[in-house]
């Protein structure tokens, strides 16, 4: 794999910002249990905690934005929404980057920094697996970028689209009538969605399904 596609995100960089949140130094009791500072900050994952110390936490968001940064683009706020800790496994070039084990480490640290909130503790049991949908927010600007797929191909909204618009909800299904750049333009692929309306759509807002169907020209929707 060339250094250029190589992914940021690797169970030893995930490993290694982990232990960088960590006191350096605990002191124990007599019994062996450790004495923890009181501005400890405990953080419950899926299935293990941590505490970590605050000022190292801080040194580290940098790292932690970046790594959390790698994942699919549904599991971001501006992009989706949120989405299962079960495909948290892929980062978004669907290159699998660690374990279950790898992932609560993530998400220790992606909480412990305030870029990552848990559905309630309540809903696991009710959703896939019993493990939790989880939604990054680190504040990024995303950039719109057209991506290709055919004319006639189905999508489905990743996240609300075009509010003023062409007021798509999250999982609305359209076909594309027009690819990306048409007419010599930079826009993005065009949708007509379920409901009749369109809108231009770009990398990370939708998701592309199987099938597609014979489209009228483009013209029409000018």
């Amino acid at each position: 794999m060339s250094q250029e596609n190589e992914s940021l995100l690797t169970h030893d960089r995930v490993k290694g910002v982990l232990f960088a949140c960590l006191y350096e130094k605990v002191e124990m009791d007599a019994d062996g249990n450790p004495i923890l500072p009181a501005d400890a900050m405990i953080i419950e994952g899926v299935a293990t905690s941590a505490a970590f110390d605050p000022k190292r936490v801080e040194e580290n968001k940098p790292r932690i934005r970046e790594l959390l940064e790698e994942l699919p683009a549904p599991f971001f706020k501006d992009t989706g929404g949120g989405w299962s800790f079960l495909n948290a496994c892929l980062d978004k070039h669907n290159r699998h980057w660690g374990e279950h084990q790898s992932v609560d480490a993530l998400l220790l640290v992606g909480i412990a920094a305030g870029y990552v909130t848990f559905a309630p503790k309540e809903m696991w049991s009710v959703l896939p697996g019993g493990v939790p949908y989880f939604t990054v927010d680190t504040g990024r600007v995303v950039e719109k970028v057209p991506f290709e797929v055919k004319r006639g191909r189905f999508v489905r909204a990743f996240t609300p689209l075009d509010p003023e618009g062409a007021n798509v909800k999250k999982g609305d299904v359209g076909v594309v009538v027009a690819e990306a750049g048409h007419n010599g333009s930079e826009a993005g692929p065009l949708v007509r969605w379920q409901h009749g309306t369109t809108c231009n759509v770009y990398e990370g807002q939708v998701e592309v399904l199987k099938g597609e169907v014979d489209v009228i020209s483009e013209g029409e929707y000018e």
